[in-house]
C-alpha cells in the first residue's frame, strides 16, 4: 500500500528543491502496511528543523516549532497537523531523557528507534525503506527491540510499556522468558517516569477489547504493580466475557474503572476521575431496588457500565429496557404549589426525587405534588 496525501505534494517538492528527501515514518507506515486506518502522520527528513521552519514559513505554510530542541516542527495543512522531525542519533541517555544529534544518515535514525516495526520509512512514491528487518517482523507478528533489548530499555524505560502496547496489537507470539526476566529486572524503573508519560501509555493499553491478557502479562513481570499496586484483574476478565456475550462494544473507560479503585497513581482528567469514582460508588450498591436511584443520580450509561463490571447480566438486560426520564417538575412547580423558598424547598425537591425513583419514573406531576403536599403542607 502507499500513503497518499495530496495536500503534502507541495511539501515534498519544497524539500526536494532544497536538496533534502522527506519520508513518512513510524506508526503511519506500520499501520498502512498492516491495513489499519490512521489519522496520525509523522515524517522525517535530514533537513535541520530550524532551516525547515524558515523554508516552510517562506513558502506560506503554517508551522509550529513544537520541539526545536529535539529537531521537531509541526506543519498545519487544512487544519491537520503533520509532525516532521530531523533525522537523529542518540548521544547519551539516562532512561528518561536522551541527548541527541542530527544526522544525514537514515539508517542511524532507524537504529535509535525502539522496535523494528516502528522503524519503517516510506517515500511519497510508496517505496519502503527497512533498515532493521521490520517488514519481516510485521508480517510474522513479531515485536522485536532494535539491537539489544536491555540497551533500548536503558535509553528510555517507557519502552517497557510501549512493548506491551505494540505486542497487544501486532504480536502473534507470547512473551518470551528472556523478556519476562528483563522486564522484572527493570520493573521498578517505571516509577522514575513521569505520571503523564505512564498514563499516556497505560490508557492506550487499556483501550483494547482483550486488555486482560496484556495486563496479566504485565502483572507477571511486576510491571502492573508499579502502576496500580492494588489491581484486581479477575473482574476485568469477567467484564470482557460479558461484553462479548451481550454483543456490547468494549469501553476503555469501563476497563479502567474495573481495575482502578484509587484514582491517584495515574494522571487522569477530571472527567476520568469522576467516572471512576462514580463506578466505584455504584459497584457495591446496585440491585433491583436501587437501580432507578442509580440511573437518576449517576446516569443510565454509568449504571449499565457498573452492571457489566459486576457481571449482573440479568439486571443489565432489565436496565436496558428502562426509559430514563427526568423528574417531570421543577422547584418552581413546588413553590407554586405552596412550598416556601428556603431549606424546606430543598427538602421537598429531594423528597420528590425519591418518590419519582421509588415509583420507577412513572408518577405524574400531579401525583408527585400530592405526595409532597402531604408531607410538607399538613
Amino acid at each position: 500500500m502507499t500513503i497518499k496525501i495530496p495536500q503534502l505534494c507541495n511539501l515534498r517538492q519544497i524539500y526536494k528543491d532544497h536538496g533534502h528527501d522527506i519520508r513518512f515514518v513510524g506508526g503511519c507506515v506500520r499501520d498502512d502496511l498492516f491495513g489499519i486506518p490512521t489519522n496520525d502522520y509523522d515524517l522525517a527528513s535530514p533537513m535541520p528543523a530550524t532551516e525547515a521552519l524558515d523554508v516552510l514559513h517562506q513558502a506560506g505554510f503554517k508551522v509550529i516549532p513544537t520541539g526545536l530542541a529535539h529537531g521537531t516542527i509541526t506543519v498545519i495543512i487544512d487544519s491537520v497537523p503533520y509532525e516532521i522531525t530531523t533525522l537523529r542519533k542518540d548521544v547519551s541517555t539516562d532512561g528518561r531523557h536522551a541527548i541527541v544529534e542530527t544526522t544525514n544518515n537514515w539508517e542511524e535514525d532507524a537504529h535509535r528507534r525502539d522496535f523494528t516495526i516502528n522503524a519503517l520509512y516510506q517515500d511519497f512514491d510508496g517505496t519502503i525503506y527497512d533498515y532493521t528487518k521490520g517488514l519481516d517482523d510485521l508480517k510474522n507478528g513479531i515485536v522485536r527491540f532494535i539491537g539489544n533489548p536491555e540497551d533500548r530499555l536503558q535509553e528510555d524505560y517507557l519502552r517497557i510499556l510501549r512493548y506491551f502496547r505494540f505486542a497487544q496489537r501486532y504480536a502473534k507470539h507470547t512473551l518470551s522468558k528472556e523478556l519476562t526476566l528483563l522486564f522484572k529486572t527493570y520493573a521498578r524503573t517505571i516509577q522514575t517516569l513521569s505520571k503523564e508519560r505512564i498514563t499516556q501509555e497505560f490508557l492506550k493499553i487499556i483501550d483494547h477489547p482483550n486488555a486482560y491478557t496484556t495486563l496479566s502479562e504485565m502483572q507477571t513481570c511486576s510491571i502492573l504493580q508499579q502502576i496500580i499496586p492494588d489491581c484486581d484483574l479477575p473482574p476485568l476478565l469477567c467484564l470482557e466475557k460479558n461484553t462479548e456475550f451481550l454483543g456490547m462494544a468494549y469501553s476503555a473507560s469501563r476497563n479502567l474503572a474495573t481495575i482502578y479503585s484509587t484514582p491517584n497513581t495515574l494522571r487522569l482528567s477530571n472527567d476520568q476521575i469522576s467516572y471512576v469514582k462514580s463506578i466505584q460508588k455504584l459497584r457495591g450498591n446496585l440491585n433491583q431496588d436501587s437501580i432507578y436511584h442509580a440511573i437518576f443520580n449517576d446516569g443510565k450509561e454509568r449504571t449499565l457500565d457498573t452492571l457489566l463490571i459486576n457481571g449482573d447480566v440479568d439486571l443489565f438486560k432489565a436496565c436496558l429496557l428502562i426509559d430514563d426520564k427526568p423528574l417531570p417538575l421543577t422547584s418552581q412547580d413546588l413553590v407554586a404549589s405552596g412550598i416556601p423558598v428556603g431549606p424546606k424547598l430543598g427538602q421537598a425537591l429531594a423528597s420528590a426525587r425519591e418518590f419519582w425513583c421509588l415509583n420507577k419514573f412513572t408518577s405524574t406531576p400531579k401525583e408527585i405534588l400530592a405526595h409532597i403536599q402531604t408531607i410538607f403542607l399538613q
